[in-house]
């Protein structure tokens, strides 16, 4: 009896590795709006609560649905990252409107949180930009719009 030594057969295994979302060439295209931010109470009237809302409007300024509305930043020092589509709250206007919950109370933050849109597919559609918080019953709503450039 003479041993015949084993040879190793490797089967190649297929793997795939997700692309990263296609970029944009050129300016961006949503710009914050002029006039943004604005200070505003809850829409409930609370003063147990803080976010953010507004719209996202085409060049002439109707609201555009399902942009992809991403908060990130930090909330009392803790990280914090919410999103949202556009179109999900008509109280702040019809089909582009939009809200973030921030927390269950008034807090101030300075330069510790920004918004940014997206595609659906994951195209950055706007520069991040930041934004402050005031804890004030009066101003615990803030109010952050964005346009497409014509």
């Amino acid at each position: 009896i003479t041993e015949t030594p084993l040879t190793p057969t490797l089967t190649p295994t297929v793997t795939s590795t997700p692309l990263p979302p296609a970029t944009l060439v050129g300016p961006l295209p949503y710009k914050i709006h002029p006039g943004s931010p604005v200070y505003m109470p809850s829409l409930n009237g609370t003063c147990a609560w803080t976010g953010v809302g507004g719209m996202v409007m085409d060049a002439s300024a109707k609201g555009v649905k399902d942009v992809v509305v991403i908060v990130q930043g930090k909330v009392k020092g803790q990280p914090f990252e919410s999103l949202t589509l556009s179109g999900l709250s008509p109280a702040y206007g019809a089909l582009g409107g939009y809200e973030v919950h921030l927390s269950n109370e008034l807090i101030n933050s300075t330069g510790s949180l920004y918004i940014t849109l997206y595609s659906l597919a994951g195209q950055r559609l706007s520069d991040p930009v930041a934004f402050d918080t005031i804890a004030d019953c009066g101003k615990n709503r803030v109010i952050m719009s964005f346009q497409k450039i014509p």
